[in-house]
């Protein structure tokens, strides 16, 4: 099996989970649920870690995807630097773009 597909996966169930706990959510509600708060940031986490083990073969080929922002994303929230406006905001802005390319990847991946 390709390693890459078991992060491409990885990346897309993270995708389509925060995509899951956010619908429907305002910003206002998803600033006083530190549970969501803590779901999200564990799904951007998981994001990072995955795109970092993605072979760089596969990021050169696809470089529609910002590798280098989503392992960012995992070290903001690594060191505490949890920013709940930028999480929401990242969530909201990037996340539906995120899914279109990691889903194309992921049928391209034998």
């Amino acid at each position: 099996m390709n390693p890459d597909k078991l992060y491409i996966e990885n990346i897309l169930k993270s995708v389509l989970l925060i995509e899951e706990y956010l619908k429907g959510v305002s910003f206002d509600k998803f600033k006083k649920n530190s549970m969501l708060i803590d779901a999200v940031s564990k799904r951007f986490e998981e994001i990072g870690e995955n795109s970092l083990k993605v072979s760089l073969k596969l990021k050169l080929k696809h470089k529609e995807v910002r590798w280098i922002n989503l392992s960012k994303n995992r070290n903001f929230l690594v060191y505490g630097l949890v920013n709940v406006r930028r999480i929401y905001q990242e969530a909201a802005k990037e996340i539906p773009k995120l899914k279109i390319a990691i889903k194309k990847i992921k049928k391209e991946i034998k």
